[in-house]
């Protein structure tokens, strides 16, 4: 048998339980404290509008209008274990930077995209040309005020290059096996 104090046996416990708990709150204050932190020193410095490094967000392809008055811009968003990656066209002003902020505006979204490519076929006509997308987002036209005030115009085309199809086959029948 082993050496006991009968007088503080029931009191054991109870205190293994309160360490138990202290240390456990502490962690979790810990934890709670770095988190915060980090949150806050990925703003440091970033202010709304600001061209922010996205390892998520990938310019494939910018080309300027021939009047040299609207850039559009190709990107690639990877879109992370469970979601496909989406291609996005934007127009923008000569050299301006797609931020976060823009992934909204976009002329054009889609994902499981094959061989997506963008030109200009005139000052004021952009294809966006494409063998197969599942496209979520298309705007035929675009303006800004910042350009002529709102009096120049972008017409944008869709061309589907493929000849059985603009959906894969997956997307035919998502539920096959």
């Amino acid at each position: 048998m082993g050496f006991s104090y009968p007088q503080t046996e029931h009191k054991i416990p109870l205190l293994h339980k309160a360490l138990f708990v202290v240390c456990n709150m502490k962690t979790l204050k810990l934890l709670a404290c770095l988190s915060f932190l980090s949150f806050i020193s990925s703003c440091v410095g970033k202010t709304k509008g600001e061209s922010v490094s996205n390892p998520f967000i990938k310019e494939l392809k910018r080309i300027s209008s021939p009047d040299k008055k609207v850039d559009a811009v190709l990107i690639e968003r990877e879109g992370g274990a469970t979601v496909a990656n989406s291609n996005r066209v934007f127009l923008v002003l000569p050299g301006k930077k797609v931020t976060e902020d823009d992934l909204d505006l976009s002329q054009f979204t889609a994902d499981h995209t094959q061989n997506v490519d963008i030109e200009w076929e005139h000052n004021q006509q952009l294809l966006i040309k494409y063998e197969k997308a599942r496209i979520f987002n298309f705007s035929n036209f675009w303006q800004a005020k910042e350009v002529e005030d709102w009096n120049h115009v972008v017409e944008l085309r869709l061309q589907c290059t493929s000849t059985d199809g603009q959906l894969s086959e997956t997307d035919k029948h998502p539920m096959k096996p």
